[in-house]
């Protein structure tokens, strides 16, 4: 067994054989520990993407009414969209399965539970990470127009909605304001 005088020995022999290994783990720690603005910089881009979905139903009504507005031949308008389902994000998750066995090891339930994925910024704030958005599928549309007794206006207001909501169109009705 050393002394009392081999242990301090003992302890710079280690620390001259794995000074390097020692430096790296602690320059590992200290990268770990130092602040990041990235994780502000995921609060700003969830912030833009919740801004994405604001977009609702009412505010396409109005752009497409100030853009028909603005076609030769239309005149004042009105818009009014249906969906299908609305705008909403899908967002990272883990698949977590649990199987329970029978006695034997046969027939045993399979359960799948959602984890989602949580980034924490440095405030404190969690947020779901996001992987894409399903976007608003319309179901109709009804313009109702000044100029919707000219079929070229009536055709070239179908042709917008179409171009802009994505509908068949045998989904979209256009009729003339009284």
């Amino acid at each position: 067994m050393p002394g009392k005088k081999a242990y301090p020995e003992l302890v710079r022999n280690i620390l001259n054989r794995y000074k390097y290994v020692l430096l790296v783990a602690v320059l590992g720690v200290v990268l770990l520990a130092w602040p990041s603005a990235d994780s502000d910089q995921v609060q700003i881009q969830t912030h833009q993407q919740d801004d994405l979905l604001d977009t609702d139903v009412e505010g396409v009504e109005e752009k497409l009414e100030s853009l028909l507005f603005m076609m030769e031949g239309v005149g004042e308008v009105k818009v009014m969209l249906t969906l299908n389902s609305s705008p909403e994000w899908v967002y990272a998750d883990e698949k977590k399965l649990s199987s329970t066995q029978g006695d034997l090891g046969v027939g045993g339930d399979t359960n799948s539970e959602n984890h989602y994925v949580i980034l924490e910024d440095s405030s404190g704030n969690e947020r779901l990470v996001p992987v894409r958005q399903k976007y608003a599928q319309y179901k109709g549309a009804l313009v109702v127009c000044r100029g919707a007794d000219n079929a070229s206006v009536r055709l070239a207001v179908v042709n917008a909605v179409k171009s802009v909501t994505g509908l068949s169109t045998d989904c979209i009705t256009v009729e003339k304001m009284g």
